[in-house]
């Protein structure tokens, strides 16, 4: 007998209303078993939820990461192009002026 079979056979049952026959112990044991059971399925529909969740965080943890790596290749790129041009303009500034001048506007656009 377990610890709640025992319990509902004692005085202390009765203060709640439930009477110790075996109609009602069996009606009240299988309420119980039915509520865990209930809470069983629910527990395992949260913990199936919680799996799939856990693979889209993984699976956006990987793409940021991705983004992230891509952007400082970018960035580095952008450096080193902008590293070129202030060559270029240092270098068309030790020189005569038009070229400079064509320079600066091929640079920002112009024809």
């Amino acid at each position: 007998m377990t610890d709640f079979e025992k319990w509902f056979y004692t005085e202390d049952a009765e203060k709640f209303g439930l009477y110790p026959d075996m109609h009602s112990a069996r009606a009240a044991w299988n309420y119980q078993e039915t509520k865990l059971k209930e809470m069983d399925e629910v527990i395992k529909m949260q913990d199936a939820d919680l799996r799939k969740y856990e693979k889209q965080i993984e699976s956006l943890r990987e793409q940021l990461n991705n983004m992230e790596t891509c952007y400082i290749e970018k960035k580095k790129e952008c450096e080193d192009q902008q590293k070129r041009i202030d060559g270029a303009l240092t270098w068309l500034t030790r020189t005569d002026i038009r070229p400079i001048n064509c320079a600066r506007e091929i640079l920002r656009g112009g024809s």
